[in-house]
């Protein structure tokens, strides 16, 4: 089916692009629904996204930032965002979890904004910085702020022609807080990580890392709202092998919960994508512990045969079948006692690789290009 586009100028909005996540593959997604679309961020670390994404357009916080980080500089993105002249477009969509949605648009144009969530900085007091010896000064003034961008965030919903939300959990945020309808078009994974893994691989994999064979896995950005230490506190109560993926500013928070545990163990982040493949299928369950707005993560491990242990409220409710593709737990209690007793063989690998095929890339471009197709229509 082709969208019906009144031309091939399309910009894309995002709020930053410093380290690849999640977020991304919905943007990677767009690009190929449009190729030739321009994309405008905050920040651009390109060093990180070599290979990935080229020709990024950004704001004037890009030479504040020399584009390493937005720690403290979230007060100035509603004013970067504004800044941006997008008039040459038809048609703009944001990928928004904070400012990015409140470009201004003119006339002429047609104006979606993808909802990953609203700001939790500014509707849930999220610092990501609970470590810091500032973390005291930094919630004293975020009162202050969160009150001005709170104002801002919903002055900028009439700017907005349509809203997707990415899972019905945040359908209902949309509703709630912007008192405005959504189309839920949930976000999909790639094709490779339902690619099979040789025994040859996993072995090879985990000798390079130094890994037991036998450990429970956590892929993840290190911020607060995560809840990683839930996952440290468990495999510490139940002495089970626990390897961590991911980097972000609460890492010296969970490395001292962690303490001198051997079997806990931080690789940071890895940036060769078919190694966080093997490592996925080599897991015995993948923990989402975070209360998340949609969750690639837990698709990814489906996706590998793997099944996942996860916080029960969320996006992750909607992707993961419970006693089916994975467990839920209300506390740290329960998931100590999920630890304990799991077994891996109680679960279908047929089971989890049919579920995650829901979720896929594809799918997700199907949808939105007939989405764009009935917004078209619907006006002519």
């Amino acid at each position: 089916m082709s969208v019906i586009v009144p031309s091939k100028k399309v910009a894309i909005v995002t709020e930053y692009l410093i380290s690849p996540g999640g977020a991304d593959r919905v943007l990677l997604d767009l690009l190929q629904i449009f190729p030739k679309a321009t994309v405008y961020t905050a920040v651009f670390n390109e060093e990180n996204y070599k290979g990935i994404l080229s020709g990024v357009k950004t704001t004037f916080l890009q030479k504040i930032t020399n584009g390493k980080q937005m720690r403290g500089l979230n007060i100035l993105t509603p004013i970067a965002f504004e800044s941006l002249d997008l008039r040459e477009y038809d048609l703009i969509i944001s990928l928004s979890a904070g400012s990015a949605k409140g470009i201004i648009p003119h006339i002429h144009q047609k104006n979606i904004s993808i909802i990953l969530t609203p700001p939790r900085y500014q509707w849930e007091g999220e610092l990501n910085m609970r470590k810091s010896p500032f973390y005291g000064i930094f919630r004293f003034f975020s009162n202050f702020v969160s009150h001005y961008f709170r104002i801002w965030d919903v002055s900028v919903v009439s700017r907005i022609d349509h809203f997707v939300s990415i899972s019905n959990y945040i359908q209902k945020k949309v509703k709630k807080i912007y008192g405005v309808d959504s189309e839920v078009i949930y976000p999909g994974i790639r094709k490779y990580m339902f690619k099979k893994v040789s025994k040859s691989s996993q072995t090879k994999l985990l000798k390079k890392y130094d890994l037991p064979s036998h450990f429970f896995l956590v892929v993840s950005r290190l911020y607060d709202y995560k809840r990683i230490e839930r996952a440290i506190i468990a495999a510490k109560n139940t002495g089970k092998n626990l390897v961590i993926i991911g980097e972000g500013p609460d890492q010296p928070f969970l490395e001292q919960i962690a303490g001198n545990s051997e079997k806990i163990r931080f690789l940071g982040r890895i940036k060769d994508d078919e190694e966080v493949h093997v490592l996925f299928s080599s897991a015995q369950a993948v923990l989402f512990c975070g209360v998340e707005d949609f969750g690639i993560v837990p698709v990814e491990a489906m996706a590998c045969g793997v099944p996942v242990i996860a916080f029960g409220e969320g996006g992750v409710t909607e992707t993961v079948v419970a006693g089916e593709t994975g467990e839920f737990f209300k506390n740290t209690e329960e998931l100590t006692e999920i630890l304990s007793k799991f077994s891996k063989k109680k679960f279908s690998k047929e089971n989890l690789v049919n579920r995650a095929k829901i979720f896929t890339s594809e799918r997700f471009k199907n949808n939105f290009k007939n989405y764009l197709q009935k917004i078209y229509e619907a006006e002519k």
